[in-house]
């Protein structure tokens, strides 16, 4: 029909191969958990280089979660986030709410990549295990 616009159905995560990958973080957005008993950060991270550019990853950085394991890891990757953008210098910057890694958004880093193995079901997915500069 004239006029009628095409939606192309939306581009499902490809999974790329262990390694390092020049990346950048393209969105962050707060949600809670389904169990409504946590609050995290979902980091959307994308390949912007070589083979795998245009390739996208996912990272959550947990603000609070009962499980004090959860939070600090979360911590540990956000501080690494924080650092190899340039962005601040240790986990003091990241304020109760993590509100500072939006500051993060679009500088190119470093992503070692690893790939966790699908369960139940699920695909395999990439897991972003550190960040570093570039």
């Amino acid at each position: 029909m004239v006029g009628e616009q095409v939606q192309s159905a939306p581009q499902k995560a490809k999974v790329v191969p262990e390694g390092d990958y020049l990346i950048k973080l393209t969105k962050l957005e707060k949600k809670d958990t389904k169990a409504g008993n946590a609050t995290y950060l979902d980091g959307t991270f994308e390949v912007i280089e070589g083979e795998y550019a245009g390739n996208r990853m996912y990272k959550k950085f947990y603000i609070d979660h009962p499980n004090f394991k959860c939070t600090w890891y979360s911590k540990k990757r956000a501080e690494e986030l924080l650092k190899s953008t340039g962005v601040g210098t240790s986990d003091k910057d990241l304020d109760k709410d993590f509100a500072i890694l939006e500051s993060c958004v679009n500088k190119a880093i470093i992503g070692k990549v690893s790939i966790n193995a699908g369960k139940n079901g699920f695909s395999d997915r990439n897991e972003i295990n550190n960040f570093s500069a570039r």
